[in-house]
C-alpha cells in the first residue's frame, strides 16, 4: 500500500522543515481522533477541532523542546525518517515501511468497526 505523499522530501531553508504529512481521523466512543503515523502522534478531542489542536500542541510540543540541536533529527531517525546524501533533505518514512514497522498504525488499518477519513496536512518545523 505505497503512499506517494511518503516519498516527498522535506526541503529545508534555513533549518526551515515543511513537508506533507498523512492524517488519518475517526470518532469513536465519544472521542474524536487525529492521527499521524510518521510522528507516531495522536491528538483527541471532543469534536475534530479539538483532536487537531491536541496534535498540533504535542507537535509543537516536539519541535519546541527539539529545534536548533540534533534531538529532533534522532527522533525523526527513530520513526523512519532517513538524511539524504547531502544533508539537505530529510525523507519521510513510506507506508510500507510504517506497516511493516508501526504496530499502531497497522492495527488502525485493519479495523473495520470504525470510519477513517484521510487527509494530508503540511506541517513547518525548524530542525
Amino acid at each position: 500500500m505505497e503512499n506517494d505523499i511518503y516519498n516527498l522530501s522535506l526541503k529545508r531553508d534555513k533549518k526551515l522543515v515543511n513537508c506533507d504529512l498523512e492524517i488519518y481521523s475517526w470518532f469513536e466512543a465519544d472521542v474524536f481522533y487525529y492521527y499521524g503515523p510518521a510522528l507516531e502522534m495522536v491528538g483527541y478531542g471532543n469534536t475534530m477541532n479539538e483532536a487537531e489542536k491536541s496534535f498540533d500542541y504535542m507537535l509543537n510540543d516536539l519541535t519546541k523542546n527539539s529545534s536548533g540541536n540534533e534531538n529532533l533529527l534522532k527522533e525523526l531517525v527513530r520513526l523512519g525518517w532517513t538524511k539524504h546524501v547531502n544533508q539537505s533533505l530529510v525523507v519521510q518514512p513510506t507506508t510500507d515501511y510504517l506497516l511493516k514497522n508501526n504496530e499502531d498504525f497497522k492495527y488502525l488499518l485493519s479495523r473495520t468497526n470504525i470510519e477513517l477519513s484521510k487527509f494530508n496536512r503540511t506541517v513547518n518545523f525548524f530542525l
